[in-house]
This record gives C-alpha cells, sequence and structure tokens, in this order.
C-alpha cells in the first residue's frame, strides 16, 4: 500500500532544504564587522528555529518578518572578532537542527593598530584583582543574554566626545603586549558630562567591577547588547526599560583608565565588533 498523498507532502516540506531559501548572503567579511544572511523558511511548524553557523560555532537567527499566507523571512547575523584568523570558512544554516544551506566565506584583514598604555602601579594591579575570573566570567555571560524579540528602533551616539581608542588595538603595558584587543572604543569626554543609552532596551547589570569601572550592559534584542565602561555615575538599576537618549550614567575613570572617557562596545552573540561600523551599517544588516 502506498503512502497517502498528505504525508509525502509533509515529507518533503519537512526537509531542512527543501522549506529554507537564501535570499542573501555574504562570501566574505571583514575582522571587526558582521557576517550577515536573510533567508525565508516555509510555513509549517510554529516552533521552527533557524541557526548560522560560522567559525564552528552556531547563533540564533531571528524572525524579522512573518505572514500566515507566506514564507517567513529571518535574518543571521554573526559578529566577526578583530582577531579571527584571515582565510576561508564553512558557513552553515540549519533549520531545527538540520543542515538547509553550505557555503564559504572569506574572512579579510583590517589591520588594527597597537596602542601603548602608560597606566600606574594602582592601575595595573586592577589587572590581578580578586575574583577578577569571576567578575569576567559575569561579564561575558552577561553579553551574550539571547533576547527573540527586537527592542529597539534607531541607535544613537551615546556620548559627545572625541574618539581616542579605536575597537581591535592592541594594547602594550611596560613594552609588553597584552593578551587580546580593544572591544570597543573610547570617546574622551569631560568627567560628569551624561552618558545616553544608545538604543532602546532592559538593563542587564550594572555595578563596579575592577578593569570596567563603574559600568552598564543593556539588552537589544535578538542578541545584541552594548556596554558603558568607566563611569562615574550609574543611573540606573537592573531591570529597568530605557529608551535611546535616555540618560544612564555619568562619564567617568574609574576600573583601568588614565583620563575620563566612555568606553563602548557593541557585541552580537557575545561577541564585540567595531561600534563604529555598526552605527553605519546596522540599517542595512537589521532589515525588519
Amino acid at each position: 500500500m502506498g503512502l497517502p498523498a498528505i504525508f509525502i507532502a509533509l515529507s518533503i516540506l519537512s526537509s531542512a532544504e527543501e522549506r529554507l531559501r537564501v535570499v542573501e548572503v555574504d562570501t566574505s567579511a571583514v575582522q571587526g564587522q558582521a557576517f550577515s544572511a536573510r533567508v525565508k523558511v516555509k510555513p509549517l511548524m510554529s516552533f521552527d528555529q533557524v541557526a548560522l553557523e560560522l567559525f564552528e560555532t552556531g547563533a540564533p537567527c531571528h524572525k524579522t518578518g512573518e505572514n500566515p499566507d507566506s514564507d517567513s523571512d529571518w535574518t543571521c547575523l554573526a559578529a566577526v572578532p578583530a582577531d579571527a584568523k584571515e582565510g576561508m570558512y564553512n558557513v552553515r544554516i540549519l533549520l531545527n537542527g538540520e543542515k538547509a544551506f553550505a557555503s564559504t566565506a572569506v574572512i579579510v584583514p583590517y589591520g588594527f593598530p597597537t596602542y601603548a598604555l602608560n597606566l600606574s602601579a594602582e592601575k595595573k594591579a586592577l589587572y590581578k584583582a580578586k575574583g577578577r575570573e569571576k567578575e569576567v566570567e559575569k561579564i561575558r555571560g552577561t553579553l551574550a543574554t539571547e533576547t527573540p524579540e527586537r527592542l529597539w528602533e534607531d541607535f544613537v551616539f551615546p556620548v559627545v566626545g572625541k574618539m581616542e581608542g579605536e575597537y581591535g588595538e592592541r594594547r602594550t603595558v611596560d613594552g609588553r603586549l597584552k593578551t587580546g584587543y580593544h572591544r570597543g572604543v573610547d570617546w574622551a569626554a569631560p568627567e560628569g558630562n551624561p552618558v545616553l543609552a544608545a538604543a532602546d532596551g532592559v538593563v542587564l547589570l550594572e555595578g563596579r567591577y575592577a578593569e570596567e569601572g563603574r559600568m552598564i550592559i543593556l539588552d537589544h534584542g535578538q542578541g545584541v547588547t552594548t556596554a558603558y565602561l568607566h563611569l562615574s555615575k550609574i543611573l540606573v538599576d537592573e531591570g529597568d526599560e530605557v529608551e535611546a537618549g535616555d540618560v544612564i550614567g555619568k562619564v567617568g575613570s574609574t576600573g583601568v583608565s588614565t583620563s575620563p572617557h566612555l568606553h563602548f562596545g557593541v557585541y552580537i552573540h557575545g561577541t564585540p565588533l567595531d561600534p563604529v561600523y555598526w552605527f553605519k551599517e546596522y540599517p542595512n544588516l537589521l532589515r525588519k
């Protein structure tokens, strides 16, 4: 006896490769910038999950449009770290854990500068502060928060000031190269100047930490978070809802800092990318 036609039809539709269609996918990305893809998924299950795999790690994609009578739209984003090795990488898009698309992409080097930090003995000691490992674990976990809903409409610059530190910089202390790279941008501004929420969101974390000083982390939804470091004062509490442009803190020089400034970071799924690039490109990366 043959299988019922409805069963055959559902079997075909349930195939990830049949149900997911790639509209646009990057073939290259630059260190410190973003890799993106847009896909459509044929309607079948209300609990569909789409994920992007790059650098052998997965990140959830997010639904950006849906019509009961047509395919749903999804956007996939991944930040390319400043220290990602240049070369060819495998790209996979998964639907409900099953491979639906595979290709390759080239990671292009950027050429970040190196900068010498002149720190006092007191400031250098903060790198080895008691409990520092637990602080880092908490901060990184918070920055990787995933909220399915998109909470913002637009981004605004969080402070008025002069950019003095670039994303991706390698730092030296006492002539020795520090591990890692600068994960945001530094804007110099007078102590006490207002620091603004860069977009609508929710306060995930606020407090004082050894290296970061007084800091705030905001969740903007769909894997996007922002961080505000070295503040002199924090004006929000965890769980507060904020709007773009709200004053959330004051410029300072707490933590490992040599002068008043705001260190500002943008993260996608917990990985930092260049905030200057983000402000220019996010409307194109995150189509509604």
